[in-house]
């Protein structure tokens, strides 16, 4: 189980709440964030474990956020999520090469989130490459 808990980024609250209640249920201390700017605050004052980004929010993108939240905490895993699916797969490549991301996913979400979560947790992601989607 993690110690510090889980951060949830995206802007859409419906999204926010749906995760957030799931991962409640299986235990985890969860915040939710609608935007980067407000991750990044909360990150300021509290520590996560893991946190799920979506990749499209203005102003700040997902991406972008990842990218900030690594420099606050680099250990920190990033989980970058998307419901549009061209979108997703032609911003992967740079997902994974600014080396922010850990895993990404599509919205919406119909895996088991409980133990995705816990995969993600206990899997120590390389420095560079090795990384990949989740099926």
């Amino acid at each position: 189980m993690t110690l510090n808990g889980i951060l949830i980024v995206d802007d859409d609250p419906v999204v926010c709440l749906a995760l957030k209640e799931q991962l409640l249920e299986e235990g985890y201390r969860v915040q939710t964030a609608c935007r980067g700017s407000d991750a990044l605050r909360i990150l300021g004052k509290k520590q996560f474990d893991l946190a799920y980004v979506n990749l499209i929010m203005d102003p700040m993108d997902g991406i972008e956020t990842a990218r900030r939240l690594k420099q606050i905490d680099p250990r920190m895993k990033i989980v970058l999520m998307s419901g549009l699916h061209e979108e997703l797969e032609m911003r992967k490549q740079e997902a994974f090469q600014v080396g922010e991301c850990d895993m990404i996913i599509d919205k919406p979400i119909t895996l088991d989130i409980g133990r995705f979560t816990k995969k993600v947790l206990k899997k120590n992601f390389p420095k560079r490459g090795g990384r990949g989607k989740y099926a």
